[in-house]
């Protein structure tokens, strides 16, 4: 396979993977705004979601070796942490990958927000039913 195709391929990949994750982050937060019941895994969905659209933005743009700074200081809160990745997502699409660093960057400040959001969903006391991260 030709390098122009294989990169072609790739942005591909990267547009329909970042539409899945925008889709998912979406309807996390439209469950947790509602506390729907299981709105856990639409929240672990979110965060897998754009833990792989940020994969394939690395590999897109050769930033495999990048491991840009998070924001320090978050909150804990689930809401917040939804609409934080929410936005961060959104800049991303707005941006057409004009400023890869900062898309990265935007990209992992999502994932790592979700994540938040998710283990702390886990360790909400009198929380039931069964972990959704792999062993």
């Amino acid at each position: 396979m030709e390098k122009g195709e294989e990169q072609r391929l790739l942005e591909e990949s990267l547009n329909k993977a970042l539409d899945e994750a925008w889709t998912k982050v979406n309807a996390a937060l439209e469950q947790v705004v509602r506390a729907s019941q299981g709105y856990e895994k639409a929240v672990w969905l979110a965060a897998e979601s754009v833990e792989y659209a940020s994969l394939l933005f690395s590999l897109t743009n050769d930033l495999e070796d990048v491991d840009p700074p998070l924001p320090s200081g978050r909150t804990t809160e689930t809401l917040p942490l939804v609409k934080d990745s929410v936005v961060a997502l959104q800049r991303v699409r707005e941006s057409n990958h004009g400023k890869k660093m900062e898309d990265y960057a935007n990209l992992r400040t999502a994932v790592q927000g979700l994540r938040t959001a998710y283990l702390g969903l886990l360790k909400k006391p009198g929380r039931q039913g069964q972990s959704l991260t792999r062993s």
